[in-house]
């Protein structure tokens, strides 16, 4: 991730990491953490939350936010 963002003219730009295959909850936890400690922007999720039940998915997207804003 932190070659990537520098990469993206020394940081000087937004940098959003595309989601993949289905996975876990942790896992899309770990992955936004990941980004967010490597200096990445974000991350779209699609899959990992449109295929769960709806007060779940709000709920996922609820924590992939604090993770992102440094609250968790």
């Amino acid at each position: 991730v932190k070659h990537v963002v520098q990469s993206s003219f020394a940081g000087r730009r937004i940098v959003v990491f595309s989601g993949g295959a289905a996975k876990g909850s942790d896992a899309v936890y770990q992955d936004a953490r990941d980004i967010r400690d490597g200096g990445g922007n974000g991350s779209i999720i699609g899959r990992n939350t449109f295929q769960r039940p709806r007060a779940e998915a709000l709920e996922m997207l609820a924590k992939i936010v604090s993770i992102y804003k440094n609250e968790e």
